[in-house]
């Protein structure tokens, strides 16, 4: 049981990493192939992310294959994730808040 947990502690999701900083993110998987920082209710240029206001400033992150998956990342300041989550992040720059994950070859 103990070998079960250690190697489920190891995966990756991007659901895994909610809360984390966009540098850990960075760090573990290299550079975004999208990297799209937008505003709720006044750019289209990235997805709307559902939890924000609008408003409020967030910042788009795509990789198109980790693991064979197709990530789709939703960074917010510390000042959003706080008024969302009830909880201040740290000093970073963005943090994590909303992630969804999709077979790197499906095809919307």
């Amino acid at each position: 049981m103990t070998l079960t947990l250690v190697l489920s502690g190891c995966q990756s999701t991007p659901g895994s990493l909610l809360g984390k900083p966009l540098s850990e993110v960075e760090k573990r998987f290299g550079q975004p192939d999208i990297k799209t920082p937008a505003q709720v209710g006044t750019d289209r240029r990235a997805p709307q992310p559902k939890l924000l206001s609008p408003g409020d400033p967030y910042l788009y992150v795509s990789y198109s294959n980790v693991k064979g998956r197709r990530w789709h990342l939703v960074f917010v300041n510390p000042k959003v994730f706080e008024k969302i989550k009830g909880e201040n992040p740290g000093q970073a720059d963005w943090y994590l808040l909303e992630a969804s994950d999709y077979d790197k070859d499906l095809v919307f």
